[in-house]
């Protein structure tokens, strides 16, 4: 964050709840929310494939848009 500025840098997410090494919404939004606090110039999140979240009613983003606004 030092060296390029949390305006800058936007945090990315592979989320899949069930299969290893991939995130849950929930847990992608507790770990945004602390970077966020610790950065709070922080620039936002996205999920690695919006095709997963668009088949299932867009969790990602009902859960993490209100916390990057």
């Amino acid at each position: 964050m030092r060296l390029l500025g949390a305006e800058h840098v936007v945090v990315g997410f592979g989320l899949h709840a069930g299969l290893p090494d991939y995130w849950t919404e929930d847990a992608a939004a507790r770990t945004y929310a602390r970077a966020r606090a610790r950065f709070p110039g922080l620039r936002g999140a996205f999920g690695w494939r919006l095709d997963w979240d668009a088949r299932r009613g867009f969790p990602f983003a009902v859960r993490l848009g209100p916390l990057v606004r």
